[in-house]
């Protein structure tokens, strides 16, 4: 039985908290031009830890969803964050991330490790878990199985490997992990990491499910999950989360936009883990009432739970690290999650419990949790914007010596050393993960992107006229030929099929520019006309005197990619290739956007066509130099193969498609032709 009567009535008053959370505050001028090592020492110890009482246990099952409600002071909370963080609505988001960045007091850490240290991948999301596993007893020997959710690019994996090998004579490691595929054109870009530098080398690893898709939001592929991580993990013993969705343009209500995705990596990483093992879940605020339950929930069946801040995450951000030690995995857990699947994909949902099920000490701790946390981001951001107008050059020689100091404290702190070139998950790909370009595609203030949205259909048009004179700056070639690749017929490629949902709708591609794909969204949402399909895609075989054109006849009706239109041209085109046997092929106003148009290309240059030429007029040409009854034969299967398998969305080995030649060349090709065809929607010269 729960004793209800002293849950109802739950403490506002402000003074109360602050004076709770006054021993946990930063020194004064916290990270401002004083650089005392008390100040510096701080940023690593931004933690709070709840504190258990016999009360906290989980309500019936039947209890669950319920009754909607919210927490007046956290919704106050909210408010007052919101308040300071609409300050800067109005500074020019590029200007703003380099000074932030400037100011950050960490930068310099991820520098260290990749040049000095000479780490694997490292990225700030790689510091970042490094932090936490030196900061909680999340491992506890060298024997580990780990799965990592929403892991894209890859960081916590490289960050891990990492740490094992500094801190244990013998690692005995498996691993599996999944992520929005990147590989699978139906996810949208927004939604989705799309740098593949380290998945590209390591996809045995990575888990996308039956549909292909890699999203976790669909309680089908967290079951197919739970499956893949019994046959081939046994026993996981560490289960880390790290997605994230873009809330670029909806900065003040983060923690909704997320909650969803939140849910789902909480129901599958409780249904994966193994008793006594930890699990790591990033958070933002934890101001809503849904997340006020799952902090609740994770308290009932972990014996420990801290939220914790890693000194390597930007202060002025809202992101935070819920650290789930020893999982106690009560008997009847399976009921609870059973029910809570149900809801996975679903809008609005429910608080898990009604209100009266949340114990006032674990509300009233929640709360003090909740204030700490939103101080020191307040506190930061005002830090920054007093920085940003005042541009003083001594406060910039003052941040210099508190990234030097910051640096060495994380050194020393945790002991970082190299580990030996055999021990990294890339032994013999390093050279290809290095670097990574950040696209930047959100540019000016979130005031002036908002006024954007709500002009004339005449002066959006002049706004993307002039986002499209930006993009051609960049992509200024006239060249006659982009590429001329060699294929070897005797030595074929052969058919590796990926199979998964169709396509409803083109929504990411790999094989062309992030920020003119951006840029077909917003014209497809003003238009609702899709670039891809403007002119005419046309397949000619054969020599000028003999010719035979092929194109579907319904290309002037179309007005969006449509999956069955390309599987419809392609398998027409391989069919008259049995027939007749041209010795050469010409591609015109053909994207390849797909993995399955591209699969295509790269199967006829492989396998029966000695060169291809990638012109830079908008045609693509495949020359026959050499040709046999032998390689018409491969062409017949491929033929065979996609007529008995039409949920086939690649059949091309991945690791051949991306980050060579051939996919420089397509994408270099896709950009003109793609820029070609916007420029007649927006009728720019």
């Amino acid at each position: 039985m729960h004793n209800n009567s002293k849950m109802m009535s739950l403490p506002s008053n402000k003074n109360n908290f602050e004076d709770a959370i006054r021993h946990q505050s930063p020194p004064s001028n916290y990270l401002g031009v004083q650089n005392s090592i008390g100040v510096h020492q701080y940023l690593f110890e931004k933690k709070y830890k709840y504190t258990k009482t016999t009360e906290w246990t989980l309500p019936p099952v039947d209890e669950l969803f319920k009754e909607f409600y919210q927490f007046d002071n956290l919704q106050q909370l909210k408010h007052d964050l919101n308040a300071v963080k609409s300050k800067l609505n109005d500074y020019v988001l590029e200007d703003w991330s380099v000074h932030t960045k400037m100011k950050d007091p960490s930068t310099e850490i991820p520098w260290k490790l990749k040049n000095e240290v000479q780490a694997e991948f490292v990225t700030v999301a790689w510091c970042k878990l490094f932090e936490c596993l030196h900061q909680y007893k999340m491992v506890k020997d060298g024997t580990l199985n780990s799965m990592h959710l929403c892991e894209a690019p890859g960081a916590f994996i490289a960050a891990l490997n990492h740490y094992l090998h500094s801190n244990f004579d013998e690692v005995n490691w498996k691993w599996l992990s999944t992520t929005l595929n990147p590989y699978y054109e139906g996810n949208p870009l927004n939604k989705m990491i799309i740098d593949d530098r380290f998945l590209l080398h390591t996809l045995d690893r990575w888990l996308f499910h039956e549909d292909f898709s890699g999203n976790i939001m669909d309680p089908e592929n967290i079951l197919h999950m739970v499956k893949e991580c019994k046959e081939k993990l046994g026993d996981v013993h560490l289960v880390t989360a790290d997605g994230s969705i873009d809330c670029v343009e909806t900065p003040d209500e983060q923690e909704e936009v997320v909650s969803a995705l939140h849910f789902a990596e909480f129901c599958a990483g409780l249904l994966i883990l193994a008793k006594g093992g930890s699990f790591l879940l990033k958070m933002f605020t934890l101001f809503e009432a849904p997340s006020v339950n799952l902090v609740f929930f994770l308290n009932c069946v972990f014996e420990e739970v801290n939220v914790f801040k890693p000194a390597t995450s930007k202060r002025g951000n809202s992101e935070c690290y819920l650290v789930c030690l020893n999982y106690l995995k009560p008997d009847n857990i399976g009921d609870y999650l059973d029910a809570m699947m149900a809801k996975i994909g679903t809008r609005n949902i429910f608080p898990l419990f009604p209100k009266k099920y949340i114990p006032m000490d674990f509300y009233i701790q929640h709360e003090v949790c909740n204030r700490k946390f939103m101080f020191e981001q307040m506190q930061a951001i005002e830090s920054n914007i007093y920085s940003y107008e005042l541009k003083s050059k001594l406060d910039n020689r003052k941040c210099h010596e508190i990234r030097s100091q910051v640096r060495q404290l994380f050194f020393e702190r945790f002991k970082v050393k190299p580990i030996a070139p055999e021990q990294k998950i890339l032994q013999n790909a390093r050279s290809k993960i290095v670097y990574g370009i950040k696209t930047q595609v959100y540019r000016g203030s979130h005031n002036k992107r908002v006024c954007i949205k709500n002009l004339s259909t005449e002066e959006q048009l002049f706004h993307l006229r002039k986002a499209l004179n930006e993009i051609e700056k960049v992509f200024l070639w006239q060249y006659e030929q982009i590429a001329c690749l060699v294929g070897s017929p005797d030595d074929p490629l052969p058919l590796k099929l990926f199979r998964g949902k169709p396509l409803v709708d083109l929504r990411s591609s790999l094989f062309a520019n992030v920020e003119i794909l951006f840029l077909r969204q917003k014209i497809v949402s003003l238009y609702n006309i899709d670039p891809i399909v403007q002119g005419k895609p046309q397949c000619t075989l054969g020599s000028e005197e003999n010719r035979e054109l092929w194109s579907t006849e319904t290309d002037g009706n179309l007005t969006k990619f449509e999956d069955d239109h390309q599987r419809k041209f392609y398998s027409q085109i391989l069919q008259k290739i049995i027939d007749i046997q041209p010795k050469t092929i010409r591609f015109s106003n053909v994207l390849f956007l797909t993995h399955f148009s591209a699969s295509i290309l790269r199967y006829l240059t492989a396998n029966m066509f000695v060169t291809c030429r990638i012109s830079g007029n908008g045609e693509i040409s495949i020359e026959v130099i050499k040709h046999s009854a032998e390689t018409t034969e491969s062409i017949r299967k491929l033929y065979e193969t996609l007529m008995e398998n039409p949920d086939v969305l690649c059949f091309v080995d991945i690791v051949h498609l991306h980050r060579n030649q051939f996919s420089n060349a397509i994408c270099d090709y896709n950009n003109q032709l793609l820029i070609s065809n916007i420029k007649v929607m927006l009728g720019a010269d």
